[in-house]
């Protein structure tokens, strides 16, 4: 039998495993339930797919999203390994396929979205497989402490009462203490077991820059050093361009990259990058997973990320290689309100989410008591202007839709073109003859897909002018003329999300919201948002010391390269200032009566008095008759920002 050294030598060619790869393995390997938490670029995937090829029988892969396992998938299969993957974009026929061979055609690895758990077929055929390792990736969407909770997660737990006695390793990049309990509560543990590496990536500098001119600041960053490529994160996808352009007209080889281009020019964006022909991509939050490219020497995130568990997982993607790497956050006053705002908008009421589902049913044709487990494209440009709530409140209601169990979002990804037939048989012959060049289409069309009749039916047209030996263009022409006589209902390839209706078409009085959990919820993100707002606004202290504070990491020493760091270490008015500040914060943390601060002062600064004056003028102490209070950033733990 070959050991994890051999196979990692033989399919990734590396002599010695990353620190802890080879604990995890070990535990995965004999059988035991496995946390394993390693920062971003940590080799995660190793550690199951090792296992998942030393144990026999397949290893089922529950993953958030398709790009991610589309990589995998790829990356296993090119070492000459049997992978498979069912999602939404596979055809009902080849699921049923790739089915069989896990029961018999020596899969290994399967991928899944946590989504498919709650499939008849697929718990059916679970039941008869050789499981060998349950492996869940980014774990962290199952625990509602989490930032990108998900809750068909939480259905992972009922593979293990059909799988008995089949070990789970779990593996993410980004967990605080409450979520790495609750990870393994929800997972069904049989007993606790965290192998954890530090998240602290100590050869990535990071920098906060708080100013007005954004646009000014990213230009001199991105010219202050000529050597490897870069990540420019923006908030939306007009920026994405805008940045773009304006990197190039300084001759900075610049692309961009957001959901909204079409496959094929997402694909040859990112593929420029990777080459190296253009340094920088400016990109939405939709470019980087699964992504490993090792010369990414910065990452600057030009907007707000929604918490410091994202903003510290995008900037994770800097310095992969174990070079030097810088990560820099631009930010100003109305970046925090807009956020404020933005958050506001993304909890709509009860009524709103009502009225953003039943506009999506009704303008994707779907009646009460159809379209389960289907999934449909949606333009939600459209759908925000028809709903009349805008985006973010559209965008909100699709979430609270999702952690209801309704449906699941599909934010980035194009879904295939769907049809369904009205046409009644009696008047297919009058079609043909006034009409031929529809009638052949329709005709190949009924050849080429069965349940026409029933339900939307995902079509491609391509394959379909292939098949009629006709323009892809006039195609589209034939369905949309033949939609606007009543033939047939076209829901054309549009937009670059979808929505996979979990349940049926509900009646609106039917849709049973939790509005504890959303007000829950709603607190939560609250509290992340503070958090990521108490570590730009800290410039005491060690911007690493903060983040690793975050997650739950204690013994902590200062990186000596962040901004804060470099400020403290350069001496000056600057540094005294920071010594006196930490001073009065501690001070702080023992007294809260004035004249005991002001002795305790007077015996450490001989100018304590004009320290107290300048920390109260700018808002970093409060006083109030006799009692004094720190109002300035403090180093907060994760609980305390979240209560």
């Amino acid at each position: 039998m070959r050991t994890a050294s051999e196979i990692l030598y033989e399919h990734w060619g590396y002599a010695s495993f990353r620190p802890l790869q080879e604990d995890i393995i070990q535990e995965a390997s004999a059988g035991r339930d496995v946390l394993a938490l390693l920062p971003t670029g940590g080799g995660k995937s190793i550690c199951y797919q090792i296992p998942g090829i030393l144990r026999e029988g397949v290893t089922i892969v529950i993953s958030p999203l398709i790009a991610l396992m589309k990589d995998q998938l790829e990356g296993l299969r090119s070492k000459g390994i049997i992978a498979e993957t069912i999602s939404s974009q596979v055809h009902p026929s080849d699921i049923d396929r790739i089915l069989d061979n896990c029961i018999y055609g020596g899969v290994k690895f399967l991928f899944i979205a946590p989504e498919r758990i709650g499939n008849e077929l697929f718990m059916t055929r679970l039941n008869r497989m050789p499981v060998a390792l349950i492996a869940v990736d980014e774990a962290h969407c199952i625990s509602q402490w989490g930032h990108e909770f998900r809750p068909a997660y939480r259905r992972i737990a009922e593979i293990r009462e059909v799988c008995h006695g089949v070990p789970v390793i779990a593996l993410t990049a980004t967990a605080t203490p409450e979520v790495v309990d609750d990870i393994q509560d929800q997972l069904a543990f049989k007993e606790k077991n965290v192998i954890q590496g530090s998240f602290a990536r100590s050869n990535i500098s990071f920098q906060v820059r708080e100013t007005e001119d954004k646009r000014g600041v990213l230009l001199q960053e991105a010219t202050g050093s000529s050597e490897g490529s870069g990540i420019i994160y923006v908030r939306n996808r007009r920026k994405c361009r805008e940045l773009a352009e304006l990197l190039r007209s300084e001759g900075i080889p610049a692309g961009y990259y957001h959901a909204g281009l079409d496959t094929a020019t997402r694909t040859k964006a990112q593929d420029d990058w990777l080459k190296g022909t253009f340094r920088f991509m400016v990109a939405t939050n939709a470019f980087g997973m699964g992504i490993d490219k090792s010369d990414v020497r910065m990452v600057i995130h030009f907007d707000l990320s929604d918490s410091l568990e994202s903003y510290y997982q995008e900037a994770g993607r800097a310095g992969r290689d174990g070079r030097s790497a810088q990560a820099v956050q631009l930010f100003n006053e109305s970046d925090m309100m807009d956020v404020r705002k933005n958050l506001a908008r993304s909890y709509p009421q009860v009524d709103s989410v009502k009225k953003v589902y039943q506009v999506m049913s009704d303008r994707l044709g779907l009646a009460a008591g159809s379209g389960a487990e289907s999934t449909f494209g949606v333009d939600l440009v459209q759908l925000a202007k028809q709903s009349g709530l805008g985006m973010f409140s559209t965008l909100g209601a699709l979430k609270i839709l999702e952690q209801n169990g309704y449906i699941h979002l599909h934010k980035g990804l194009r879904e295939p073109s769907r049809v369904q037939l009205h046409l009644q048989q009696a008047r297919w012959s009058e079609l043909r003859q006034t009409d031929s060049e529809m009638g052949k289409l329709l005709q190949v069309l009924l050849r080429h897909r069965t349940n026409l009749y029933q339900s939307p039916v995902a079509i491609n047209e391509e394959q379909l002018a292939q098949a009629a030996k006709i323009p892809v263009k006039s195609v589209e022409l034939l369905l949309e003329q033949a939609e606007n006589r009543g033939i047939l209902t076209y829901h054309k390839r549009k937009g670059s999300s979808s929505v996979t209706y979990v349940l049926a078409r509900q009646y609106d009085r039917d849709l049973r919201l939790d509005t504890r959990a959303m007000q829950e919820m709603r607190q939560r993100t609250v509290g992340r948002q503070n958090a990521l707002f108490y570590y730009l606004k800290n410039e005491l202290d060690c911007r690493m010391v903060q983040i690793l504070r975050y997650f739950g990491e204690q013994s902590l020493d200062d990186c000596g390269k962040c901004d804060v760091c470099t400020k403290t270490s350069q001496g000056g008015k600057g540094q005294q200032r920071i010594e006196m500040l930490l001073k009065l914060r501690d001070a702080l943390a023992e007294e809260q009566d004035v004249e005991s601060i002001r002795s305790t002062l007077a015996a450490q600064m001989p100018d304590h008095e004009k320290v107290l004056r300048w920390a109260v003028d700018k808002g970093y102490v409060g006083i109030e008759g006799k009692d004094i209070r720190w109002t300035g950033p403090r180093l907060a733990t994760q609980k305390a920002v979240i209560q």
